[in-house]
């Protein structure tokens, strides 16, 4: 049986004068022919610039207008109103390669059961120019466990996924203001075997109007109400499957927490700090690094934050004995 499944491709925009087109442009010259191309305006106020670009493509994409509600509210308004049995997410700032939705539907057809998958991405400047390739080649080339959001960059414009996946995890939560996309995709990895094509097939671009630097600070604050949110109601083994997510097996759980604290060391402070309790509290012996990793983020000492942040960049398999030399001063008022 032939295997022609219709595909919506889904465009929120907001203010997107500036990029749209070619963002529409990359959608309709997708090879595999069997699409939909659907742009919902999110209450764009920019004089209509945003309206009279969707609507000079005249029928060949289906154009709606919407109150402003953020980017959950605009890409969820156009699920509802989808007719493909598949969906993929194209902000309008980004490109598709003009092969994307066919190599993904290819995969689809040779793997009877799978629901979602996605590509490697290009990273593209304001203007265009390719400025570094993300071609992930290592891995298994299905991922299951949220885990995976840390081992790869899962661009969520890089996903095709099937309806049925939103019965399970949800639509894309519009409570979100920046972090919509990355709930979206560690509850599909923890739902469901995420497949994965090791080619570059879209094109993100970054530049300093995006929400991602706009909004900096919510976004660090909406991740650690995130990774909060999804630990206490699945427990440790919603990022690790392979975790006890009980007692039974305490020093297995203490370092699965330190690994979760030390991925999130960067940016979410509260959370790795809390991961970091949680691995003492299950091992309290010395040799358990958390407590050196703890006491780093507690002194509140950029110094020490940084120094942390050399070492671990510079020399990834520190041994555990330099650790304990290094920073075992700020440890002394945290016992």
């Amino acid at each position: 049986m032939t295997f022609n499944p219709k595909v919506s491709i889904i465009i929120p925009v907001y203010n997107g004068s500036n990029y749209l087109n070619e963002a529409i442009d990359s959608a309709l010259a997708q090879t595999y022919q069997n699409t939909e191309v659907i742009v919902v305006n999110d209450g764009s106020d920019d004089g209509g610039k945003t309206d009279t670009i969707a609507k000079s493509y005249g029928d060949k994409i289906r154009y709606f207008y919407k109150e402003n509600g953020g980017v959950a509210s605009a890409l969820n308004y156009g699920i509802r109103l989808m007719e493909g049995e598949y969906f993929s997410w194209l902000s309008h700032d980004d490109l598709f390669y003009p092969e994307k939705t066919a190599k993904q539907i290819e995969l689809l057809k040779n793997h009877p059961g799978a629901k979602a998958v996605f590509c490697n991405p290009e990273i593209i400047d304001a203007s265009g120019k390719t400025t570094s390739k993300l071609n992930y080649q290592e891995g298994s080339e299905t991922l299951r466990g949220a885990i995976h959001f840390w081992d790869l960059f899962i661009y969520a414009c890089s996903l095709l996924v099937h309806k049925s996946c939103l019965s399970t995890i949800g639509m894309i939560n519009e409570k979100n203001r920046t972090t919509q996309d990355i709930e979206f995709i560690l509850l599909l990895l923890h739902h469901y075997d995420v497949w994965h094509i090791k080619k570059i097939l879209v094109k993100r671009r970054d530049h300093q109007d995006s929400g991602y630097y706009k909004l900096n600070k919510i976004v660090i604050q909406e991740m650690e109400e995130l990774f909060f949110r999804l630990l206490n109601r699945y427990g440790i083994s919603f990022f690790y499957s392979n975790a006890s997510n009980n007692m039974n097996n305490k020093t297995k759980d203490a370092a699965t927490y330190q690994k979760l604290g030390d991925l999130n060391f960067e940016k979410t402070h509260n959370f790795s700090s809390y991961c970091y309790q949680k691995s003492i509290e299950l091992h309290p012996s010395l040799l358990n690094l958390s407590k050196y990793k703890y006491s780093i983020l507690s002194s509140n000492s950029s110094f020490m934050i940084n120094a942390y942040r050399y070492i671990k960049r510079v020399t990834p398999k520190i041994k555990d004995y330099l650790y304990r030399s290094i920073f075992t001063s700020p440890l002394k008022n945290h016992k």
